[in-house]
């Protein structure tokens, strides 16, 4: 394991410098450039920061980064992130951290995680990998939210996504669909996410899972929501019924079957996931959708991070339950059935 001996002898600065900028010393006054260069290089020699245990409590905990997912423009087709994000800052703002407490970036900006050893907590958002990896090098107390990333390690806050599956299948069935395909992410496979793994299991028990109604090319946008569907229809691979793993892929994939000239819900019906109101709601016919609680993932995170257990406790999951929220684009008007029929 590398030593402040190793650091200093490949940046050129004396040992006690590095210690400090590394403990992050009050009163530190050195060029951002020295810096910069300090936790890079402790970053290569996988140096691992030895701080003391921090006990759980909101007074203990005075900075936290936020590693957001992907970039800032992905996240305005994908509004699912930043309602997480807007989560995160309303309950900092309760728990009494102000704005100067709270860094935002972007996961794909960061050039070097080692930047983020001055933060007391942080939140990561979506699948890290890289983040998980480093973070596990320090002692610094890291909350995962939307995904369970290595949970014998980190703590997280994840919507319960096989359930909200589940009763978005079953809703299917109970309407006599039996031809139902699945629109979804390209990346679903390789990551283990469980709405396609628990779709796919559930239709087989049932004898009803057809691999040829299956489109896992998504990038999560009305685009690619768009661009998947009009494959299936030049290639004449259509559903009755169509589960889709998040909203504005099943708007895109609307648009395309409607530009078709199929009738929705007469002739191919939608559920997506996540129910974004903004969008759910107001496009036609309204979209039934999985309720997910967004802005309450990010804040159980926050409340994980500040007031959960001490940091040497075993990590916890908090799974958030969802709900069916049944409108028009379905084939039901019984709203009342599962959801509240916002």
């Amino acid at each position: 394991m590398a030593t402040l001996s190793d650091i200093a002898r490949k940046t050129g600065v004396s040992i006690s410098t590095v210690s400090r900028v590394l403990n992050n010393h009050p009163g530190l006054s050195i060029p951002d450039e020295t810096k910069s260069l300090i936790m890079e290089t402790a970053e290569r020699l996988h140096y691992r920061v030895k701080v003391g245990k921090r006990t759980a409590g909101k007074h203990k905990i005075k900075r936290v980064a936020v590693i957001g997912f992907m970039s800032e423009s992905y996240n305005m087709n994908v509004p699912y992130y930043s309602n997480i994000r807007h989560g995160i800052e309303m309950e900092c703002r309760a728990q009494g951290l102000d704005g100067a407490s709270l860094h935002f970036e972007w996961s794909d900006s960061v050039r070097s995680y080692a930047t983020f050893i001055d933060y007391d907590g942080i939140i990561v958002i979506g699948n890290n990998e890289e983040a998980a990896e480093y973070f596990d090098k320090t002692d610094r107390r890291v909350v995962f939210v939307d995904t369970a990333l290595h949970p014998e390690r980190y703590s997280s806050v994840v919507p319960d996504f096989a359930g909200g599956t589940r009763q978005a299948v079953t809703h299917l069935l109970s309407l006599g669909y039996e031809s139902i395909g699945y629109l979804g992410g390209a990346n679903e496979p390789n990551i283990h996410y469980p709405r396609f793994i628990t779709f796919k299991s559930f239709l087989e028990d049932k004898e009803l899972y057809n691999p040829s109604l299956v489109e896992l090319k998504g990038e999560w946008t009305a685009k690619s929501g768009y661009d998947m569907a009009s494959e299936c229809l030049s290639q004449g691979r259509v559903a009755r019924a169509y589960f889709v793993a998040n909203d504005p892929m099943a708007i895109g994939a609307m648009r395309a079957f409607a530009e078709a000239g199929l009738r929705i819900p007469e002739e191919v019906a939608f559920i997506g996931f996540d129910d974004i109101t903004d969008l759910a709601a107001y496009v036609r016919p309204p979209l039934t959708s999985v309720h997910v609680p967004v802005e309450t993932l990010g804040r159980f995170g926050v409340h994980l991070l500040l007031n959960g257990f001490a940091d040497d406790s075993e990590p916890v999951k908090i799974t958030v339950p969802t709900k069916l929220i049944v409108r028009e684009s379905c084939g039901s008007r019984n709203q009342d059935e599962i959801g509240d029929g916002r």
